[in-house]
């Protein structure tokens, strides 16, 4: 064939290996995509653990204290993961740290279990506040 029709051997084998390197494109472009969210939910797990740790922290902190405790506790964590601002937020015992990722919501979450009453949500720089009243204690969370 190549004697015959050179043109169309030419243009055959052209279309063939444009065909392969879109393929190729869109495999790397597909892996890239899927590294970047692994990497951002890595991220997201120990922003959570951190934070929660942090809490814990706080709590006894509070919970070995007199009956009166309040304080501001400024969080050292990254303002951006992935150059994508992200969400930290408390409610009912549970943290949350959220962010989107080319449209697609990643959210990691943590369950608190101490006696206390949370609320707030904030992206970050944040700081925890926390109130100890008559043994009651507030857990909150403030730009």
């Amino acid at each position: 064939m190549k004697g015959l029709y050179p043109l169309l051997s030419h243009s055959t084998l052209l279309v063939v290996g444009i065909i392969v390197m879109g393929m190729v494109i869109i495999s790397f472009s597909n892996f890239l995509s899927r590294t970047e969210i692994d990497l951002v939910n890595v991220e997201l797990n120990y922003i959570a653990d951190y934070t929660k740790d942090k809490i814990f922290e706080i709590y006894n902190l509070a919970n070995s204290s007199s009956e009166y405790f309040s304080g501001n506790f400024k969080l050292k964590l990254p303002e951006k993961i992935g150059n994508r601002k992200y969400t930290i937020s408390f409610q009912q015992n549970t943290l949350s740290a959220c962010v989107s990722v080319e449209n697609e919501l990643i959210e990691v979450t943590r369950l608190l279990n101490i006696d206390a009453t949370f609320n707030g949500t904030s992206y970050m720089p944040a700081s925890i506040n926390i109130e100890k009243l008559n043994g009651n204690i507030s857990i909150s969370l403030v730009d």
